[in-house]
């Protein structure tokens, strides 16, 4: 057991990688998503949007959620480059007042080259083509849309739930 401090703000969301070999720390107050390497205990920080949340590894890179912007952060692991891929309205919500913060948690998961998104106040579900760094598609209707867990038989396709 070891204390790893982290610079800036504390840890919103925690996970470690498949492979066992590092650990993701989300530091929403620092707008900053925190890799520990555990064979030394080495953080290197990356630039993660705006109240950065929830995040998953897919395709060779961090997808991390925003909670005070409707984006996803992408993250280039190899060069630690951020970019940015909207998942709801811009600036302004259908009755002409400013979008705030996402609000809570958000939830995302990723299967194979999909990302699922959840836009809980939208009660919508944005999908993003992973290894073409696009919005696919938005999922409609899905009152409460909180968590972004994906299921479905083996072999068949992924869908959030």
């Amino acid at each position: 057991v070891d204390h790893i401090p982290l610079t800036g703000a504390r840890c919103a969301h925690l996970e470690a990688s498949m492979d066992g070999k590092s650990i993701y720390a989300s530091m929403n107050g620092a707008d900053k998503l925190a890799r520990v390497d555990v064979s030394d205990n080495s953080v290197t920080y990356y630039d993660a949007g705006m109240g950065p949340d929830w995040f998953a590894e897919a395709e060779g890179a961090l997808w991390v959620v925003d909670t005070g912007a409707w984006t996803v952060t992408y993250i280039n692991q190899k060069t630690g480059a951020p970019a940015t891929l909207s998942t709801g309205p811009s600036e302004m919500d259908e009755d002409g007042g400013v979008m705030g913060a996402n609000g809570g948690h958000i939830g995302l998961a990723h299967a194979g080259p999909w990302v699922f998104v959840s836009n809980t106040p939208l009660d919508d579900v944005a999908v993003i083509r992973a290894d073409h760094m696009h919005v696919h598609a938005t999922l409609k209707d899905i009152p409460g849309a909180s968590n972004a867990a994906v299921g479905g038989v083996e072999g068949g396709f992924p869908y959030p739930r």
